[in-house]
Parts: structure tokens; C-alpha cells; sequence
């Protein structure tokens, strides 16, 4: 008799995964070279599993984040799961004032992803901001600020919060804590 049970399908899987980027050009505008960012890359993630890459500042670790997000193609391997489209995938970038639109006030920036899928009750999205800006250490009443009246770790909160707004199945990290103070870093994680 069988007591184990059947391997979960996992939730993204890559293989043999290879990024480059040209360096230099010529007189006629022609690639001198490529620089390999990423090399035969395989990984596999499944449901309840937390992944985390370790590697020296430009080994390629936003690099893979941004193939995952589909930002980056591959110039050859095979992606399957999230990194396909198939799952809802979120990411926070390092540098949250890049990914922030500093037109939008906070409560707008931080439920936009539910707005891109069609959710658009102001009243629920309005709600919604409140909860998370409290799990990440914001004042409800700053809702209406702009990214600008915020410090760099706020907006980092900011960007986390948007990215748990639509309970997606894979967050991307990519440095989240970079821009916290060391006493909030372990709050956050």
C-alpha cells in the first residue's frame, strides 16, 4: 500500500533558462558581444514553498525576477506555471519610487492590480487599502498622499501592500527590505 502522497504540481517551474545582453557595438551599430546574465537556470516552486536566492550584487538575481514576471525573455529554456501567465504573480522591485505612479494617491497605487483585473468598487478597493496599509505599517490617513510625501521605507511598504492587494499566488521579491530600517525589515518578512 501507497502512504505518500502524489507530488503537488508545481506552481512555476523553469528549465534550462538563459538571458544575455548585448555589450558594445561596432561603427554599423552591430552587437561586439553578449554578456550572459543568466546560464542554464532550473528551479521549481510549489504551493506553501518560500524560494530564496543568495548571489553577489549583478550575478543575475533581478534578472531572473524579471523573466519570471515575463519583463525579460529568455533566450532559450522553457518556463511552465506562473512564469507563463498561468498564476497571479506580483513583485516588489528594489527601488519602490520607479514602480510607484506618482500621480496616484497611495489607497489608488496600493488596489491597482485588483483595477486591472475589473474590480473597481471604490468603497471595497477604498476598504481593502485601509487593511493592508495597516499590515504594513501605514496610517489609513495617509491614504491620499502621493508617493513623493513619502520616506524611501514607506514607499517600500507601499509597494508591498500593493502587492499582497490581490492575493496572488507567487510574490517576487527583489530586495524588499533594502530601503527599511533594520527593526522593521523582520516586521515586514
Amino acid at each position: 500500500m501507497n502512504t505518500l502522497s502524489p507530488p503537488a504540481v508545481p506552481l512555476l517551474e523553469l528549465k534550462g533558462i538563459e538571458v544575455r545582453y548585448p555589450v558594445g557595438r561596432d561603427w554599423l551599430g552591430r552587437t561586439k558581444g553578449q554578456a550572459h546574465a543568466l546560464n542554464g537556470i532550473d528551479l521549481r516552486l510549489f504551493p506553501g514553498e518560500t524560494l530564496g536566492v543568495l548571489g553577489e550584487s549583478g550575478c543575475g538575481k533581478s534578472t531572473l525576477a524579471q523573466v519570471l514576471m515575463g519583463l525579460v525573455a529568455p533566450v532559450s529554456g522553457t518556463l511552465a506555471g506562473a512564469a507563463r501567465g498561468e498564476r497571479n504573480i506580483q513583485i516588489v522591485f528594489q527601488d519602490p519610487q520607479s514602480s510607484l505612479d506618482p500621480r496616484l494617491p497611495v489607497w489608488k497605487l496600493i488596489t491597482e492590480p485588483l483595477v486591472v483585473r475589473g474590480r473597481s468598487s471604490s468603497a471595497e478597493l477604498r476598504a481593502l487599502a485601509e487593511r493592508l496599509a495597516l499590515q504594513v505599517g501605514i496610517r489609513p490617513e495617509y491614504l491620499d498622499r502621493y508617493p513623493h510625501q513619502f520616506s524611501g521605507g514607506q514607499r517600500q511598504r507601499i509597494a508591498i501592500a500593493r502587492a499582497l492587494s490581490s492575493d496572488p499566488d507567487i510574490i517576487i521579491l527583489d530586495e524588499p527590505t533594502s530601503a527599511l530600517d533594520i527593526s522593521v525589515q523582520a516586521q515586514i518578512l
